[in-house]
């Protein structure tokens, strides 16, 4: 049970002998999570790469559908090593608490990181970040990135759950529009507890 609380097996069969105890993926669930990491892949990639504003770009899997390969073909572009780069950049699913009054009141945001550090005296304590903040409504779904106002605010730091203590996420496009996503996402069972116990 010990292991249960701090390891995933949500997929896995168990099979337990005197003191020994083996876990095992099936091989239909196998399949299944290495076509949804391919597709999402897709995904990622698909949008990472529509900041270089190649047209018509060819963006497909490659192969046989069991060797997971996937083929992309950007003519015109020079520069392989910043598209693997910008590709390959990792990025961290975090669930942080904003520092603001309670609900109903507006969250507290600033216009610029500096308003937000001097709100703090004017250093960043090492229990505290500021970050981007951006407002999901129907006039920013409509804008770029660039285009829609820069506000900052103050989150208390470590997160709340960070991206080990998840199973899956996933970011769908809600317009169409580059940086505009709507995140669906799974806990892993001590994730779960602590998102728990956060909300209540």
């Amino acid at each position: 049970e010990e292991v249960k609380k701090k390891v995933d097996l949500f997929n896995w069969t168990e099979d337990a002998s005197g003191n020994s105890i083996t876990w095992s993926l099936p091989s239909n669930v196998q399949t299944v999570m290495k076509n949804q990491a391919v597709e999402q892949a897709l995904k990622i990639i698909e949008s990472r790469i529509n900041a270089f504003g190649v047209k018509e770009p060819t963006l497909q899997r490659h192969g046989a559908e069991s060797s997971a390969q996937i083929l992309l073909q950007m003519p015109g572009v020079d520069d392989p090593e910043r598209v693997k780069s910008l590709i390959g950049a990792e990025s961290n699913l975090m669930l942080m608490k904003i520092v603001s009054p309670p609900s109903p009141s507006p969250v507290q945001t600033f216009p610029s990181e500096e308003a937000a550090r001097q709100s703090l005296g004017g250093a960043v304590p090492p229990t505290r970040r500021i970050m981007p903040y951006a407002e999901r409504d129907e006039t920013a779904a409509t804008q770029s990135p660039a285009e829609r106002p820069k506000s900052f605010v103050i989150v208390e730091y470590p997160a709340v759950v960070d991206g080990s203590e998840l199973r899956d996420a996933n970011a769908v496009s809600r317009t169409g529009n580059d940086g505009d996503y709507q995140i669906s996402f799974s806990f892993k069972p001590a994730g779960a507890q602590k998102f728990g116990e956060w909300t209540g």
